[in-house]
């Protein structure tokens, strides 16, 4: 069989599909090590809590559903997910039904910078559905001082949050809080006096017992585990 020479514009061509080959190796190379690099957005922490992300994956909930001593709780989340490394990035919703929340318990360890990225409202309970439906409209697409920052979720304190709501609106619904909540707010316990103390030695410890009581911790109790606040 007769072996025809090779023409100027095949060994181009040979020569660019190489080259070709090689930046598309080159390219595919540098998107995986920006995709080890640069996790996507479902991989980032939803609570800022790592233990407590852990939980809510293995409870199966999109919304953690809080009973008991709830607000020490809620404070809590909110200080983690609005200071540290998340100071300047996140803002966040509370709806509070109950009525008892107080932005003043933030205080000092948020900072007042970032306080103000803490949108509160407080709606009738019989407006719960209206007001979770609207906020959407406006928290991104409203004049506020937080456009720009990532909307890390909805607090709803009391009442039935997914109850007469859009799915988008419920979706934004990171924390509930009521009776039924599967995870428990309990404050960490302090071991009682010993074996045998008389009542002049518990008086006499009373102020250093007191200030152990007010050391303590806050935790969180579910079927799956358990998870200890600040």
């Amino acid at each position: 069989m007769e072996n025809k020479p090779i023409s100027s514009t095949q060994i181009l061509g040979a020569r660019l599909l190489r080259e070709t080959e090689a930046e598309e190796t080159s390219l595919e190379e540098l998107l995986t090590v920006l995709r080890h690099s640069h996790p996507s957005s479902t991989t980032r922490s939803k609570t800022g809590i790592p233990s407590l992300d852990t939980l809510l994956h293995t409870h199966g909930s999109k919304t953690l559903s809080i009973s008991g001593r709830s607000l020490p709780i809620i404070y809590s989340l909110i200080i983690t997910l609005m200071s540290g490394p998340y100071q300047g990035q996140n803002t966040l919703v509370v709806v509070d039904i109950d009525g008892r929340f107080s932005p003043s318990h933030l205080l000092p360890s948020l900072p007042f910078s970032e306080l103000k990225h803490v949108h509160v409202f407080r709606p009738a309970k019989s407006n719960l559905a209206v007001t979770l439906s609207s906020l959407d409209s406006y928290m991104l697409n409203g004049e506020h001082a937080s456009k720009g920052r990532e909307w890390k979720g909805t607090f709803v304190l009391g009442g039935s949050p997914g109850v007469g709501i859009g799915k988008g609106a419920e979706e934004r619904i990171l924390v509930g809080t009521g009776w039924r909540g599967w995870l428990r707010g309990e404050r960490e316990e302090v071991t009682g006096f010993g074996v045998g103390i008389s009542g002049e030695e518990a008086w006499a410890e009373r102020e250093q017992r007191w200030g152990v009581v007010v050391g303590k911790g806050w935790k969180g109790v579910a079927e799956e585990g358990v998870v200890e606040f600040i």
